[in-house]
């Protein structure tokens, strides 16, 4: 910066406190000019900017310093979720309670295979080849070393970009040396192992680096992760790094295409697999990988008969549901599960099933009882194939998945994982309870709770009897004692069913909120007229309301706001973005729904898909059972939700089916049907409404206690208004009375600081479109997907990665908004670009009363770990915007009302104080420094009073 900027850099902090306690804090960075052309508006780059490129650039570098520093990340290298976090609240978990009076039989366990029935592997020949004549041999699934001094070597596809590699060993003497190189045949390119001595070793360049002893007498899973481009390499022993990006032998090696492993008799191999990548001139997926060595030396499975209960699975492994298969590794295999359960007599037998995803077949007792070919929940009646008081045996097979149009994000690999969702297998009388629904009507005292049960009554003749309804405290806390007791009789003709709709009075509710997510056990039990017990069904929810009564969301009638971010379910590795992208184990979900908590933010916007034009998301109740107990509210997609395409596409007979599969958890307040569901003209009038019309009588027969979302893109449609009066060529339109259906309620994708936008655009929120919406007497209005804005990762931490150094798709929108593209080693200007326009945008869409936000992304890992926009990296690191998300979602935060970049000395500071929540008197502080961190100015605020709900206090103007 010249010398008229450099000594009038201003920090503005922000310090709230309530009762001497601070309660809040927040900064923000502006420039002042002793010049009469800094008075007035100031853009930081457009028709009133001050700032030439190398300003700005200089501008942002100041704000990095300034804002790692004021979030205690100077490093920008700090995981957001540790491993110990997620652990911690994966033991605290509670899991669902179960019933007393029906029986349910053990079904998490299960026996596991896989085979490619259309492609078999020539598996007895490979490994034939692997055990000639080379001094070893193949015992129980593992390569052991016969003889010392034993060389396996072999060639590989020619590598000359980056590539992985790693193996298994194990060592049972501190006596047997291993060695592992790489070369192009000649040259060796890097040297990993143990010597005579034990300690483990290296190359860095000519030299060889001894580390620590390796540990004898156990299994460690070794890592290479090699860069041709940057002639280095990174080195993993069981995920912990022990050469870090380190030279190989020679700088002029271009390829490998050779390796070898040598070392004495006893030393063991497994699980070899090497992984190549390659650019491609594609933009939004930059490189693609495939596997070019796999060998675990294990025999193909015989799957012959593996239906029937005398077949021998000794071989399968196990695993608790759900279960996921997929990946490039695993291409066209099916996966296949296997349970054996043991009944006595029954009555009726029901096996549920979350999802077969993406289909598959259903056997018991080696007959195909359903073949299933689509995502829906299972309930299947298998009375008729069980056998009373014996060993039954049930088996699914799950089909393979393959992307035939991958979405924008969507990876190189397309075999997105299939998988068998959680199973339960039911015992129940021939008169049951089919279904038990429980939402609040209100969150008064008492609390008025509405139950809509489904009994069915199998028998011949008629039945009577009763249901008893009992409320429970069942989390954070559990009682035995019941709050709530409700008998209610009931008589049904033979062989019919029938529905209860029933309200019961709940006092002295425990409410369900964020800050307590307090939660009831609900058990509807079902007697006959001589009060003998046939059927019980329970559940847990919360007492909690969602409207918008006022224009205002609201929770538990209080006004609200939804803050947090979307998932789109890329998870790294890289090997597992396909395969965990619809179903990732607990350990990963708990991740991102803490990276959320941690955040300050209370809202998860499941945005999970892998396919543009058709119906795909997902309906994990494990989500929601998180959620329920973390206090995190969900905009849930079920998998009929579609991203893009024509609206019709949706699955609208699927999509009731998966409202009822979750509908007893407080943590989802929003059903969405769609995304942004363009087609190839823009939709006419008619279209528009012939969709909320379809949505509304979708979605209306089985929930009107959410909110509903029939788009996240409101501008997809005709509707300029919120009356649906006006169409988006500017004529009067007629709306069908759907558009404005009560719990129906608006939004966009309001994107102020991305795609290379100027500043004149964050000066101009909220626009006359934008007003109409936001005025609504009658309707939130949502920021469903923003900033857009893209900040580069700490490439520190990505050396030898396949995306180090990997342009992103989005790197032209520098130039827009700053001037320039900015570089790798600028990386720490581009975070602060995303935190500081974030934080100056979300500032003016919080005083312009937006309803809520829901950045887009929570963490890396579309598009191949190249995607910048997300508030964390791909390895779970923060990058400054999310800093800046945690600042702006304090329910109480101060800040300034415009977004000038640089004053003058006619330009007045207008300090205001936002609060969400109860009214409060608090004291405020606003401390001015300069650049070299010195104070200029203090100026103090008492006993400041705060309205409750969602409210502005301004406060005096002031000039520094």
């Amino acid at each position: 910066m010249n010398q008229l900027f450099r000594t009038l850099l201003i920090t503005l902090l922000f310090s709230t406190q309530l009762s001497a306690q601070e309660i809040s804090r927040s900064f923000e960075l502006r420039y002042f000019k002793i010049d009469t052309s800094a008075n007035g508006i100031t853009d930081f780059h457009g028709e009133t900017e001050v700032f030439n490129t190398d300003q700005r650039i200089d501008f942002l570098r100041q704000y990095g310093k300034i804002a790692s520093t004021f979030f205690n990340d100077t490093e920008l290298n700090k995981e957001v979720v540790s491993s110990e976090e997620k652990q911690t609240f994966l033991k605290q978990f509670k899991p669902q309670p179960k019933p007393e009076i029906r029986k349910l039989i053990d079904t998490e366990v299960w026996k596991w295979a896989v085979s490619n029935e259309d492609e078999p592997k020539e598996k007895s020949t490979q490994l034939v080849q692997w055990a000639v004549g080379k001094g070893v041999q193949i015992i129980n699934g593992q390569l052991m070393f016969e003889n010392n001094n034993t060389t396996i070597e072999d060639n590989i596809p020619m590598q000359k970009w980056r590539f992985s590699f790693q193996w298994d060993l194990s060592i049972s003497d501190i006596k047997q040396p291993f060695d592992f190189s790489l070369s192009d045949g000649q040259a060796i390119a890097l040297n990993v192992g143990v010597d005579k001595k034990g300690k483990l070793y290296y190359s860095s360049g000519e030299n060889i680096i001894q580390t620590t002893k390796y540990k004898v007498g156990q299994t460690s899973n070794c890592k290479l992760e090699i860069d041709l481009i940057n002639n280095a390499y990174n080195f993993y022993i069981n995920n912990t790094l022990v050469a870090d990006f380190v030279p190989l032998k020679s700088k002029e090696l271009v390829q490998i295409d050779h390796f070898s492993f040598s070392g004495n008799k006893g030393i063991i191999l497994d699980n070899i697999w090497g992984v190549s990548y390659k650019l491609q001139d594609i933009k939004p997926v930059p490189y693609n990988m495939n596997t070019f060595i796999d060998e675990n030396f294990e025999s193909e499975l015989n799957m012959k008969g593996w239906v029937l209960s005398e077949y021998d699975d000794a071989q399968w492994k196990e695993t608790r549901l759900p279960k996921v298969h997929g990946g490039e590794r695993f291409a066209g295999e099916s996966l296949y599960l296997r349970k054996k359960v043991s009944i006595g007599e029954y009555q009726r037998a029901v096996l549920n099933v979350e999802t077969i995803d993406p289909g598959g077949e259903i056997y018991v007792n080696g007959k195909v009882v359903e073949v299933v070919r689509d995502r829906h929940p299972v309930h299947l009646d298998i009375s008729e194939y069980l056998i009373p008081n014996a060993e039954n045996l049930i088996a699914i097979r799950v089909k393979p998945n393959f992307l035939s149009v991958p979405m924008h994000h969507a990876p190189s690999d397309h075999n997105v994982g299939w998988f068998l969702g959680r199973v339960q297998l039911e015992l129940t009388a021939k008169t049951f309870i089919n279904e038990v629904l429980v939402n609040a009507n209100n969150a008064n005292n008492p609390a008025l709770m509405r139950h809509k049960i489904e009994v069915v009554n199998n028998q011949n003749s008629t039945f009577s009897g009763s249901m008893h309804i009992k409320y429970y405290p069942w989390f954070p806390e559990e009682s035995e004692v019941a709050v709530a007791d409700t008998i209610i009789p009931i008589k049904i003709k033979a062989t019919s069913r029938m529905g209860l709709d029933q309200i019961i009075q709940l006092g002295n509710p425990e409410l369900w909120t964020p800050d307590r997510p307090f939660l009831y056990k609900v058990t509807a039990s079902l007697s006959d007229e001589n009060k003998v017990q046939l059927d019980d069904y329970v559940i847990t929810t919360g007492v909690r309301t969602v409207d918008q009564e006022g224009g205002t969301f609201r929770l538990n009638g209080q006004p609200a706001m939804l803050n947090g971010a979307q998932t789109m379910g890329y998870r790294m590795p890289l090997d597992k973005l396909a395969t965990w992208n619809l179903c990732p184990p607990d350990s990963v979900l708990a991740e991102e729904i803490l990276m959320i908590k941690k955040m300050n933010g209370n809202l998860l916007r499941v945005h999970i898909h892998a396919e543009s034009f058709k119906p795909q998301g997902v309906n994990d109740p494990r989500i929601s059972e998180m959620c329920d107990q973390l206090g995190i509210m969900c905009i849930w997609q079920t998998p009929a939700w579609i991203r893009t395409g024509g609206w019709w596409n949706v699955d609208f007979e699927g999509y009731p089916k998966y409202m009822k599969q979750v509908y007893n958890h407080p943590s989802i307040v929003m059903w969405e049907v769609t995304n942004h569901p363009w087609a190839a003209n823009p939709y006419t009038v008619q279209e528009s409404n012939a969709f909320f019309k379809k949505v509304v009588e979708t979605v209306y027969p089985v929930d009107q206690s959410r909110l509903i979302s029939p788009t996240s893109q409101n501008h997809t449609f005709s509707f300029a208004n919120d009356e649906g009066t006006i169409d988006d060529q500017g004529n009067i339109m007629e709306a069908v009375p759907e558009y404005t259906a009560p719990m129906i309620t608006r939004g966009n994708q309001d994107s102020y600081t991305g795609y290379g936008k100027k500043w004149d655009v964050i000066r101009a929120i909220p626009s006359d479109y934008h007003k109409d919406f936001l005025a609504s007497p009658d309707r939130a209005y949502f920021n469903f997907e923003h900033e857009e804005s893209a900040g580069q990762p700490n490439w520190s931490l990505m050396k030898g990665k396949p995306w180090y150094h990997v342009p992103s798709y989005e790197w032209d929108y520098d130039k827009g908004s700053i001037g320039r593209n900015l570089q790798y080693n600028e990386w720490k200007e581009s975070q602060a670009w995303q935190a500081f326009s974030a934080w100056e945008s979300m500032k003016k869409q919080r005083l312009a009363d937006y309803d809520g936000f829901s950045w887009c992304n929570l963490h890396g890992g579309p598009n191949m770990g190249t995607y910048r926009k997300p508030l964390i990296d791909c390895l779970g690191h923060a990058k400054l915007a999310y800093y800046v998300n945690r600042m702006i979602f304090q329910k109480v935060v101060a800040g300034s009302n415009n977004v000038d970049v640089v004053f003058g000395p006619l330009d007045d500071i207008q300090p205001f104080i936002i609060n969400l929540g109860k009214g409060e008197k608090v004291d405020i502080e606003i401390i001015l420094k300069d650049a070299e961190n010195n104070v200029i100015e203090t100026i103090t605020h008492t006993q400041i009073p705060l309205p409750s709900g969602r409210t502005i206090t301004q406060l005096p103007a002031f000039k520094p």
